[in-house]
């Protein structure tokens, strides 16, 4: 089956701006010490004080301090420190691994456009995520409304790997595939991105035409019970 769903998603990832190396200061964006300023209300400057402790620009090199700042500027919605933020939890690097917090972060800032974060997830995760894991972590985001981790776990469930050379990390299952790939289109016409959208309607045509009429039927009881309210939610 071709890889459409992964790109479709992110097929901007290699032109996307932001760092793909975690401690390589040639791909990260450059700067000038931030220090001075690093006190400006600015998620900005927060991320590129954060690059300068990462690279030891005008300060001693320090990982711990780096991802402080790398986080400031995440929590604030800057793309660029959340995607840091999703390497720094893969690597360990001034922080404690944590794939849950790693996932949440790549997601954050692919969903408003920083595709380049889940080539982060994907390229460093590949030799320390088991491909399980990573798909349970794609379940609790895409039911926390997140269009890109509902995309990628369509992905999976219409049989792609998202991890090269690692076991298929969940069952081939069309009418699955089928659910997520509509509420991801609902998230991104929700978004106002109507380019993804008309995409991923296009891709969820090629996967209902290999179903058949009973799991076409299943798929959409699927689709309508989840935009009915539940009664506590009315």
């Amino acid at each position: 089956m071709k890889r459409f769903l992964f790109v479709a998603l992110f097929s901007l990832a290699a032109s996307t701006t932001g760092c793909t190396s975690m401690g390589d200061s040639s791909t990260a964006p450059s700067s000038t010490p931030a220090v001075a300023t690093a006190t400006e209300n600015d998620p900005k400057v927060w991320y590129a004080k954060g690059v300068d402790y990462r690279d030891g620009v005008g300060v001693s090199k320090d990982y711990a301090e780096a991802a402080k700042w790398f986080l400031k500027a995440a929590e604030a919605g800057n793309a660029d420190g959340q995607t840091m933020m999703t390497g720094m939890y893969l690597l360990g690097m001034g922080v404690t691994p944590n794939l849950s917090e790693a996932v949440k972060w790549s997601m954050k800032a692919a969903d408003q456009g920083h595709a380049q974060s889940v080539k982060v997830l994907l390229s460093v995760g590949k030799d320390k995520v088991a491909p399980t894991a990573l798909a349970e972590q794609l379940r609790l985001n895409a039911e926390a409304g997140s269009p890109t981790a509902q995309t990628l776990l369509a992905a999976l469930y219409a049989g792609e790997k998202l991890l090269p050379g690692k076991k298929a990390a969940l069952s081939k299952d069309n009418v699955q595939a089928y659910v997520w790939v509509t509420r991801a289109a609902a998230g991104y016409k929700q978004a106002g991105n109507t380019e993804r959208e008309q995409t991923l309607l296009k891709q969820r045509e090629s996967i209902k035409a290999k179903m058949s009429r009973r799991q076409i039927a299943e798929a959409e009881a699927l689709v309508v019970a989840w935009k009915t309210p539940s009664p506590q939610n009315m």
